[in-house]
């Protein structure tokens, strides 16, 4: 006596009923449909060789996983012998380590070759940008010594640029690049890379007067703001440079009075709502 299969319907002899440890694997596997207790041969087939491929993608998802624990690891080694090779001066074994570090972060973030960004590393430790922000640096002192490099100069400048504001000690590293750039052999490059960087230095004087902390999230906002949208623009660069010739003696009086702080606070309170909004 023949008996339909409820999954699809065919007359077959006997039914094979799906075992509780199959059900769980297609499950997990996002099976399509709803699962019977029992199936013809033919499905059951098919479903053994669903759960099969379901196990081998979590395999390789779990092997992928730990092959970026590793090269995660990985790059601090890297990292630091690139340093120890800059130190003895070795500048080509240096740059081959860097390109390496930087490729380890790249591959764990899932990015393609040089399209990493601050924006990547929300929720990571500043630590991390500021060792991009010295290696990207060591490669322009590098790739400076041949004049077959300028290319790869002028894209570990642009990265600089765009890390620099998210790293520590900016102070010091303005100065080594406005003392480099006066003996480089590539002035076309440095010369943009110092007036990026004296903008990006530059402090959002009157609101760290108002919120007492250049850290604060407001602070950080207009410094978002200032980055990713003012620097993009003649328009903006020419208010940036505006600003900073005029806020610092606005900023005292800020500083000094609890009625001004209160008022600046309450504007820009307003401001700031309003730019992380457009700029999400």
């Amino acid at each position: 006596m023949s008996v339909s299969c409820p999954k699809c319907s065919s007359q077959v002899q006997d039914l094979l009923r799906i075992d509780p440890g199959m059900r769980l694997a297609l499950q997990a596997s996002q099976f399509e449909g709803e699962l019977p207790q029992e199936v013809c041969p033919n499905c059951y087939s098919e479903m053994s060789s669903i759960t099969s491929r379901g196990a081998k993608l979590r395999a390789q998802q779990s092997a992928r996983h730990q092959n970026l624990k590793i090269v995660w690891k990985n790059r601090l080694k890297l990292l630091k012998k690139g340093k120890k090779k800059m130190q003895e001066r070795n500048f080509t074994e240096a740059a081959v380590l860097y390109e390496k570090y930087i490729r380890a972060v790249e591959i764990v973030f899932s990015k393609k070759p040089g399209e990493l960004t601050p924006d990547d590393f929300k929720g990571i430790k500043r630590k991390e940008m500021s060792a991009l922000t010295s290696v990207y640096w060591d490669l322009i002192r590098i790739f400076d010594t041949g004049s077959r490099n300028d290319q790869r100069m002028k894209a570990a400048a642009d990265k600089l640029v765009l890390f620099f504001p998210h790293s520590k000690g900016q102070s010091d590293l303005a100065k080594k690049i406005q003392a480099f750039s006066r003996n480089c052999r590539n002035p076309k490059i440095m010369k943009p890379l110092i007036r990026q960087i004296k903008i990006k230095s530059g402090s959002c004087y009157i609101a760290t007067a108002t919120y007492g902390d250049s850290n604060s999230a407001q602070v950080l906002t207009f410094y978002r703001f200032r980055d990713e949208i003012l620097i993009q623009s003649t328009l903006g660069r020419n208010f940036i440079k505006f600003y900073y010739s005029t806020s610092p003696h606005l900023a005292k009086f800020v500083d000094k009075s609890l009625f001004l702080k209160k008022l600046s606070r309450f504007v820009l309170d307003r401001i700031a709502l309003l730019i992380s909004q457009k700029l999400g």
